[in-house]
């Protein structure tokens, strides 16, 4: 029984680490709250659009998975929950992390490099992220990084 437990216990952990962590971090730029929307309504763009607008929140997603479908769905759906109209990806940016040892902790090992979106277009950001690869040793992590900010049209 104790071999069967430790066996599950294992196979947890195993999967646990094996999962595509992301994080979002979200800062509201106002005080009004807006009725969420479904992710399909919110609109995505690379540059400012010319409608009116104003900006509601700043987002910012995290994840060990460099690509950019995921980081975008990620932050279509935090822009969606606060009532956003479109997300303007602005940034993005790919961290290098290193640690010594199995149980050291990760550290910088190079300045962020960072890409201003506006100047991109989606297929040259999809080839940027997918030309840093998550390396398979444990000693080395990328982190990628994407800013934006959630808008609401004015009259909508």
């Amino acid at each position: 029984m104790r071999e069967i437990t430790l066996s599950i216990l294992l196979i947890l952990i195993f999967l646990v680490s094996c999962t595509n962590y992301s994080t979002t971090h979200v800062t509201k730029l106002g005080a009004i709250t807006y009725t969420p929307k479904r992710p399909f309504q919110v609109e995505v763009f690379l540059s400012r659009p010319t409608q009116p607008h104003r900006q509601i929140a700043a987002i910012e997603v995290k994840s060990y998975t460099g690509r950019f479908e995921v980081l975008r769905e990620e932050m279509v759906e935090k822009a969606a929950n606060l009532g956003a109209d479109g997300v303007i990806i602005e940034n993005i940016g790919i961290l290098v992390l290193k640690r010594l040892g199995r149980i050291a902790p990760y550290y910088l090992t190079l300045p962020p490099i960072k890409y201003k979106v506006s100047e991109l277009s989606v297929p040259e950001i999809s080839k940027i992220l997918s030309s840093y690869p998550q390396p398979i040793t444990y000693q080395t992590q990328i982190l990628y990084l994407m800013h934006g900010i959630g808008i609401k049209f004015e009259g909508r």
